[in-house]
């Protein structure tokens, strides 16, 4: 049975592995790029994001009540259906499948940027 604890560990996962992705490109903010919202929500296009606002933004957008994309110099992330979260950044190979596998999720290359 997948409870909401189980949900709750998964959704930190995936916060988790943007943090370190973050902290890899030694940025700490986001800029909302591109936003669809689907139930009521405090985000705006173009609003940079940092710690508590990004956490919000990225659990509201896990929960399917907004779509976002963020980007800044060194990255651009979204999430898509399904719980596939697309990033790309220059954060080598190497760095980013060990924060994948640190956090219990899977990787799977994709390019569309």
């Amino acid at each position: 049975m997948f409870t909401e604890a189980d949900y709750c560990r998964t959704e930190n996962q995936y916060l988790q592995f943007f943090l370190r992705i973050l902290q890899e490109t030694n940025t700490d903010g986001v800029k909302i790029a591109q936003l669809e919202r689907y139930k009521p929500v405090p985000w705006r296009l173009g609003q940079i994001l940092r710690g508590e606002r990004l956490d919000s933004f990225l659990r509201d957008c896990l929960r399917e009540k907004c779509w976002g994309r963020l980007e800044n110099d060194a990255l651009v992330f979204e999430f898509g259906y399904d719980y596939y979260l697309h990033l790309a950044c220059g954060v080598d190979r190497e760095t980013v499948e060990a924060a994948v596998k640190e956090e219990g999720l899977f990787l799977e290359d994709w390019h569309p940027f």
